[in-house]
């Protein structure tokens, strides 16, 4: 059990810290829809390790839905033109006809957007790890910054 919160607690932070602006993965796109597509891979990515968070932190899941629904609603034509791209990309035919998104970037939106469409496991009241619970917090510092900047590339 011990190893299982530290290797969650590992990837808690490291997906938190390093979510991914990365013009590999949209190599095609101009830069205000390679934007919009990272909005939409960051709102996949902060409820994704919210979910983490939920099952550890007693009350983490008001306080992340309360700032989520404002940083979403804040970016949500961002968020929505991400996420258009995002099936644009994963109707193509032959995707090596026009990357304009990787492959496996499509394969791994995919997975997160599957992981979250099941419900969320309930785990007892296990008080997270501090690593965990450090990366808990900086996940909602993004949504309360992030919620606070200017919309917009």
């Amino acid at each position: 059990m011990a190893f299982t919160v530290i290797r969650v607690s590992a990837v808690l932070l490291v997906a938190i810290l390093a979510i991914p602006s990365t013009p590999a993965a949209a190599q095609g796109l101009n830069k205000a829809d390679t934007h919009d597509f990272q909005m939409f891979r960051d709102s996949i990515a902060v409820r994704h390790n919210a979910r983490v968070c939920e099952r550890g932190v007693p009350g983490y899941g008001q306080t992340f839905g309360d700032l989520y629904e404002k940083w979403s609603e804040r970016h949500r034509a961002e968020i929505a033109r991400g996420e258009s791209l995002f099936s644009e990309a994963l109707n193509k035919k032959d995707p090596k006809s026009h990357p304009s998104i990787a492959p496996a970037t499509l394969k791994n939106v995919e997975e997160r957007l599957g992981e979250l469409a099941k419900p969320a496991q309930a785990n007892g009241p296990t008080p997270p790890a501090a690593q965990t619970k450090a990366a808990c917090d900086k996940l909602l510092t993004f949504l309360k910054e992030e919620g606070s900047r200017p919309v917009g590339p």
